[in-house]
Parts: C-alpha cells; structure tokens; sequence
C-alpha cells in the first residue's frame, strides 16, 4: 500500500507555470470601497435593517488561506501527494450601527477582499460581536447563558408532578441575533425563537420549539422599573411545539399550557365604561408611527374599537376587538387590519388618561408597543351607532390564539 503525503506547495510552482506577483505586495481594497461593499452586502443579508453609520475600525490586514487543489500525484516510490494552494485575502475592519425596529445595535465586522488578477477584490463580509445601544437606565440584554437559564427553569418547574419522572430538560439552543431591544428605553427584549430539547424516559430525545418568549425585568407593564433587579421571562405561546411523536404529547401539550402566563379569574370590568374616547398616541411597526386609537362600549358591556395609523405612506385601519379585562386597568383584546390579525394587551393609568400596551401579530410573531393619551372623551357619532346596536359585527376574529401569555 502506497504512503500518502501531503505537500504544501502551490500548483502553480509543482507545474512550473509562471509565479504571480507577490500579493502581499498588492494594496488592499479602500476605505471607500470596504464601505460601499459592506453597505450593499448589509442590504442583501438584512434589508429591514437601516445603517445609520460605518466608521473604519483599524487598518486592514492581509493573510492567506490554504485550500485543497484537488490535484494529486504519486512519485516514484509509491507515495501519493496532495497539493494545496496558498490564497491570499486582505481585511478592513470596521463598526457597523444599524437600526433594528426601534432598537440599535453596533456589530464589529471586517470587509473581506481576495485577489483577482493583479488586485483584490470584495468577497464577503465577517461579522463579529456586537452591543445594544442602550438609553439611560436602560438595562443590556441578558447574555445566553441566562436565557437558557431561564428557560430551562420555567419549562422544568411547570412539568406536573405525574410527568417528572418521564421527562426532563435536556438543553436549550438560542441564537443571540434572535434577541431584540423591545424599544422606548425599556429593560425589555423579546426573543422570536429558540430551541427545546426534551428527553423522555431517558432515552427519546425530541427537538422542540420555543417562541417568541419576553425577557424583562421590573413590573411587567413598567419594565425600566428595578432595572437592576432579576431577568424574568414570560411564554408568549405554549411550549413546547412540534412535539407530536413524544409518547406523552397530550400531557405536555397540557403542561405547555401551564407553562404560558394564564389570565387571572374574571374581574370587575366596570372601569371599562371610563376609557371610551379617542386616544393619540404611537405604534411600532418597523418604525414608530403616529396612531388614533378610539375606543367604544357596546350595549352589553364589552369595549371594543379601531385604530388607524400610516406607515411608509400607507394608510392602515383596524379595530380592535372580544376585549376582555385581566385586572383592573389592564385588558386584553384582538385586533385586525387590512393585512394581518393578532392579540394586544393594555395597560391604562389610574385616571384612564393615557394607556401603553404591547401587539403581537400571527405572521413574524413580532412583540411591539402601542400608546395613547386621551385627547377626547366623545368618540365620532357613527362610531357610537355602530356600537350600540344589538346587531354588532361578529368578533374580527373567530379563532383565538392559543396559548397567548395573558
């Protein structure tokens, strides 16, 4: 059996082709060009991401990469060669801000250039850590180890007591770029997906899927509030998903559900009555934008009502409906516009001047704010018809979500 050997020496040299110019001696691609090439990569990569600026972050570097030619030979004793290739590359680091939704964050990345001919040209773009910009009081996110922490700990505490034996918590998997700063200063972020490994009876291991969850500290609707206490976390939907071939799937769809943040019992809704009116506030979207949320009472009892806002120069209206009060000052309802349907949650002050709240949708699973300050206490005459009849429109929605953390 012949030996093999491996040679790290070019092609190039092995077949006696001419050598190229040293390209060490080369110039590295410009500022100029690092720039424009990260801005279209950027683009490309995350297009509901804004750059708002690129700044060079130390002078650029060359080094080189050995790759396989895919050539080999045997001498004449026997051995078998296989030659590898020097590739010389060059980088230019820098610090990328970019706005995500309402929150910004500065990643350290380096703009790769490879030679072509006589001269580099752009091949990718690195990335590498990055930090939120955080407004005062605002507290960072927490690090991974956290969140699989807390996630771990929540799932495990809410498997019922006959179940423990048959299951447990094997990991967690998250991505860090799934983490996202909630926006308005708020020790909040919000985490669209992440993954759950379950085992079951010790041997069956079932990946699972967790999301969009909400980890915050301080009081739930006052999250600058104790910035500097715990992390909590809240399940937006039930957990785990995509479970379907566990043995005991219909006992831990049912621990999921204990898993979600359930409704306290029915409370006195009488406060309801003293919140009809027209609000002006803002609703993040992409960006933050101007909204008019009316609300109304109908006669029996339960407030609904519409918005309507514009975004990117189009106008969207919606109404709001099946509210449903979870405490004093503090609702949950369903909303509807013309491109999409989910659940809110509102939070009024004590005078029902002005309320913050929180939306999500079915189709990104996206966590936003929505506020308003009462400007009036009479809402349009059309609005009021419309709500006191016995023959109300049916509920925007007919099917709920389940498992919202309410």
């Amino acid at each position: 059996m012949p030996n093999i050997i491996v040679a790290l020496f070019t092609i190039i040299v092995l077949y006696g082709a001419a050598t190229p110019t040293n390209s060490f001696a080369l110039t590295c691609g410009s500022w100029k060009d690092a720039e424009k090439s990260i801005r279209s990569w950027w683009s490309a990569a995350y297009p509901k991401e804004a750059i708002l600026s690129i700044v060079q972050n130390g002078p650029p570097e060359t080094y080189s990469k050995v790759k396989s030619t895919n050539q080999k030979k045997i001498d004449e004793y026997g051995n078998e060669w296989e030659y590898f290739q020097k590739n010389p590359y060059c980088s230019i680091p820098a610090k990328v801000k970019v706005q995500q939704s309402s929150s910004q964050r500065i990643f350290n990345v380096s703009a790769v250039f490879k030679v072509s001919g006589k001269k580099f040209t752009f091949d990718d773009v690195a990335t590498g850590s990055s930090e939120a910009v955080l407004a005062p009081g605002q507290a960072e996110a927490p690090d991974k180890e956290v969140i699989k922490t807390l996630i771990t700990e929540k799932v495990a505490s809410s498997i019922p007591p006959d179940l423990q034996a048959n299951i447990k918590v094997d990991k967690v998997m998250i991505s860090p770029r799934n983490v996202r700063d909630m926006g308005n200063g708020q020790s909040a972020y919000s985490m669209s997906s992440a993954d759950l490994y379950l085992v079951e009876d010790g041997v069956n291991k079932k990946k699972c899927e967790i999301g969009p969850v909400t980890l915050y500290k301080g009081e739930e609707n006052n999250m600058r509030l104790d910035a500097g206490g715990p992390w909590k976390i809240q399940f937006m939907k039930s957990v785990p998903s995509n479970c379907v071939d566990l043995k005991y799937f219909s006992k831990v769809y049912n621990f999921a559900n204990h898993i979600v943040e359930k409704a306290p019992p029915a409370v006195d809704a009488s406060w309801m009555k003293d919140v009809i009116g027209v609000y002006k506030g803002d609703i993040q979207g992409d960006v933050y934008n101007a909204v008019t949320t009316i609300f109304t009472m109908g006669n029996d009892g339960k407030m609904s009502g519409t918005f309507d806002y514009t975004e990117r120069k189009k106008h969207i209206t919606g109404t709001i409906s099946d509210c449903m009060a979870t405490k004093i000052n503090e609702a949950k309802c369903k909303w509807q516009d013309q491109e999409d349907k989910g659940e809110l949650r509102f939070f009024f002050a004590k005078n029902h001047s002005s309320f913050t709240g929180r939306w999500w949708d079915k189709v990104e699973n996206r966590s936003n704010n929505w506020d308003g300050k009462k400007t009036s206490d009479t809402v349009p005459s059309s609005m009021s018809r419309a709500n006191s009849s016995d023959d109300a429109p049916a509920p925007v929605l007919n099917k709920m979500m389940k498992g919202f953390g309410f």
